[in-house]
């Protein structure tokens, strides 16, 4: 299970699951960003850590460009202490 900061905030997490009997997944969660749409997906699964890390990082990629481009203040959940 790791936690994942971003500049000292946390974004989100990334965990190994037990889907079945011999299945694991690795389950990606991006929490922490407001993000406008709010039916748009903040998680997924992947087979590997390592896709499980790409795929959060081009969802978040996603949220920094729609941020940088924001009317007015962006805006997390938690704080820096969280």
């Amino acid at each position: 299970d790791y936690a994942i900061k971003i500049d000292g905030l946390k974004a989100g997490r990334i965990m190994r699951l037990q889907r079945s009997h011999m299945r694991f997944v690795w389950l990606w969660t991006l929490t922490a960003p407001i993000w406008p749409d709010p039916q748009r997906n903040h998680s997924g699964e992947a087979e590997t850590l390592e896709a499980a890390q790409q795929a959060f990082k081009a969802r978040f990629q996603e949220w920094l460009a729609w941020a940088v481009t924001a009317q007015g203040p962006v805006q997390w959940y938690v704080t820096a202490n969280a």
